[in-house]
């Protein structure tokens, strides 16, 4: 069988120290530090997972992604300055609880400075408003909009799309629920998985997330439904915590007289 090889825990992770010291040896003293991050930094990788890492190395703007393949496995490096890696670490979008578990969970491979905890410490530095202001314009730049596309496409009896539409409205959720409470996801594929075990979901949610899991997504109806529900849920769980989601075009541009 071609493609990805069936390779043990610790093989995988030899492999992942052979690739640190050929970099380690490309940069030499320029190299700051090298991590590996994603599943196997955690763990909890497969047989057939791929390997991802970070070379940090000295200069300025820089980031120069290596990928590749071989007939058994696949590895990402991505060499990077510190400063550029650091302006990552420190960004907050909202879908910074998929994206930065990869700067909280890294398996330090070479690391004299313990550079890696900076990382750790930027993608935990934000503030309360700030996490706020991201799942407000989640509700309304994401999940608004899909709860519109589901009901446009049901009402104009467009079924081919729906099953995308409620999938990708589950993630919107997710990333919500993970921005509330300041959670970073194990890994995409348990994004929906993960997401469920955390307090304070919205009404609809569970149900949302269990059908882009396992449910029969060939009924438009039930589609329409359980985005209702969830929207339903999402406006009194926002209203709850005081997240502005309504606002109106003379609000907005009072506040750009500011500019």
């Amino acid at each position: 069988m071609s493609g990805p090889k069936f390779i043990p825990s610790a093989e995988r992770r030899k492999i992942a120290e052979d690739i640190a010291n050929r970099f380690h040896r490309q940069y030499g003293d320029r190299t700051i530090a090298i991590g590996v991050y994603g599943s196997l930094a955690r763990q909890m990788e497969g047989p057939y997972s791929d390997i991802e890492m970070f070379v940090v190395i000295q200069g300025q703007d820089i980031w120069k992604p290596f990928e590749w393949a071989t007939p058994d496995w696949k590895a990402e490096v991505d060499v990077c300055s510190a400063d550029t890696l650091e302006s990552q670490a420190a960004a907050l979008e909202s879908d910074w609880p998929i994206t930065h578990g990869a700067f909280r969970h890294i398996w330090a491979i070479y690391d004299p400075t313990n550079y890696f905890a900076v990382l750790q410490r930027l993608a935990d530095s934000h503030s309360e408003e700030a996490f706020r202001t991201q799942m407000e314009g989640l509700i309304v730049g994401e999940i608004f909009e899909f709860v519109g596309k589901i009901r446009n496409a049901v009402y104009k009896a467009n079924a081919d799309p729906l099953a995308a539409y409620l999938t990708e409205l589950a993630i919107y959720g997710a990333r919500l629920v993970g921005l509330a409470e300041r959670h970073t996801y194990r890994s995409f594929s348990l994004l929906f998985q993960d997401s469920l075990n955390l307090p304070n979901l919205p009404e609809g949610y569970r149900e949302l997330c269990g059908a882009a899991m396992c449910g029969d997504l060939r009924s438009p109806q039930l589609i329409l439904e359980l985005s209702d529900s969830f929207w339903k849920g999402v406006e009194t769980w926002a209203q709850e915590r005081k997240l502005a989601i309504y606002t109106d075009l003379d609000s907005l541009l009072n506040s750009a007289d500011a500019l």
